[in-house]
């Protein structure tokens, strides 16, 4: 059993460390007549060899492996690859977290990512490895594997590597959620890859925010459940049928009301009730970005939240539909939202989403499952028992965190709570299917679903709306 998630890390380099000490065997072997002058020309034996190689075989494949060497490093292989899956199956199932298991639960990564992965991590780990990457791509400068050492480490043959292209595609999980960076060659056997630096931290136990959130986002965790807030019985009763909805069908949860009505501390109450934290973005300033940044954060922000194993709510959502002031005026930029929309729908779990305005999905959100919620414009004797209904020494709290709410910018979890990881490899996304609860008017878009079957926003908002 691995003790922790850096050792299973460690078990799974040593079946990387095994290829390429006999890749780099076969290369020294195969060097031939120009030894280390093989940079600067090209001999007339190593053009024949070239000619006589398979189509995409390496330069090394020319130099087969002694029989005895074969069977011991296969044999070595076999161990290897049978301890690393019984350890792993053994630490998940006494709570282990194992980042590795994580990442590939959180993403949808096949084998071939994680070798990928892997082989980008070692570096971080030991700088020896660059000087490995650089000997077998017989290059110095080159010291970043390279998506053709990738290929010829781990595929077998054309066939393979010719499927495996494929999972570096700007579609593919590695390159979608920013897990991996390839370098600006012009073609993609020679592009370099690096692993993005958070996701370095989060395999190496790290669960601290991306910089590059830190202005817009934060995590946030509720100090009571919906009990503890200040509203009326009726309305505290249906925030708490929200906890029961289908967590497999991402509900979109849209909090109408103004700005001090409590959606934030409503949304991290329901985060609450299901064990999990929520990160908080700050749409506005996210509205006021330019294009291309904007489009960077929103796919940083999904990462992010998966990673954290957290629900988003997205604040200010309707500042996105403003009309936009200018031609160079971001607000209301229909692509910005169309990308928005999309990662939106691929977020596990329920969305929040505050606005002051009504509103109801377009585009990609149409096929999720819906809500709007009014929430109720607080009185000065509610307002004044929320100041007080927390008596004590309060947690501190950064500027515009709702009461009764705790954040937190740095990856450390409560006491208590599971880690994302530990989450992610015990399945915390396969959970238990309710039925949506009485009480509650969903708006369930489905393509092909009839407009005329669907529910008005009136009528969900009615049935959302607490009596006065």
């Amino acid at each position: 059993m691995f003790d922790s998630s850096l050792q299973q890390i460690l078990a799974e380099l040593e079946r990387v460390d095994l290829l390429l000490r006999v890749q780099v065997w076969r290369a020294r072997q195969g060097r031939g007549e120009a030894g280390e002058l093989a940079a600067f020309y090209i001999p007339d034996s190593e053009a024949d060899e070239l000619l006589d190689k398979t189509i995409g075989a390496p330069v090394w494949a020319g130099v087969p492996l002694p029989p005895d060497l074969t069977e011991a490093v296969q044999t070595r292989m076999d161990q290897l690859t049978l301890d690393i899956a019984e350890h792993t199956t053994d630490s998940l199932s006494h709570g282990v977290p194992l980042r590795l298991v994580a990442l590939a639960a959180l993403f949808g990564l096949s084998d071939i990512d994680l070798d990928i992965v892997l082989l980008c991590l070692a570096p971080e780990l030991d700088r020896g490895y660059e000087r490995l990457y650089a000997y077998l791509h017989d290059d110095l400068t080159r010291r970043q594997p390279t998506v053709d050492l990738a290929l010829n480490l781990f595929c077998a043959d054309l066939a393979s590597k010719v499927a495996a292209r494929t999972r570096l595609t700007a579609a593919a999980p590695l390159r979608r959620f920013r897990i991996l960076e390839l370098g600006e060659e012009p073609d993609l056997l020679n592009a370099s890859m690096r692993l993005e630096p958070r996701v370095v931290s989060f395999l190496l136990g790290d669960d601290t925010v991306d910089d590059r959130l830190a202005s817009c986002t934060m995590l946030a965790t509720a100090e009571a459940g919906i009990d503890g807030l200040v509203f009326e019985s009726t309305f505290r009763a249906q925030l708490k049928q929200l906890t029961q909805l289908d967590r497999d069908a991402g509900f979109v949860l849209y909090f109408q009301g103004s700005h001090g009505s409590g959606r934030r501390s409503a949304a991290a109450a329901c985060c609450h009730a299901l064990s999990r934290p929520l990160l908080v973005v700050a749409g506005q300033r996210l509205a006021a970005a330019s294009a291309d940044e904007f489009m960077t954060l929103v796919h940083l922000i999904d990462r992010e939240a998966r990673m954290q194993g957290a629900l988003l709510l997205w604040e200010d959502f309707d500042a996105l539909l403003a009309e936009p002031a200018g031609p160079d005026s971001p607000a209301g930029d229909h692509a910005r939202l169309t990308e928005l929309f999309a990662v939106l729908q691929a977020l596990p779990g329920p969305v929040f989403l505050t606005g002051t305005q009504a509103w109801e999905p377009a585009g990609p959100l149409r096929d999720r499952p819906f809500l709007r919620i009014q929430f109720p414009q607080p009185g000065a004797g509610e307002r004044a028992s929320e100041r007080n209904s927390n008596g004590g020494p309060r947690r501190s709290r950064l500027p515009g965190v709702g009461a009764g709410i705790s954040s937190r910018r740095t990856g450390s979890s409560r006491v208590g709570s599971p880690t994302p990881s530990a989450r992610a490899a015990r399945g915390a996304c396969s959970v238990q299917r309710r039925s949506v609860p009485s009480g509650w008017r969903s708006r369930i878009s489905r393509s092909g679903a009839s407009p005329r079957n669907r529910p008005s926003t009136a009528a969900a908002t009615s049935r959302c709306t607490p009596t006065r």
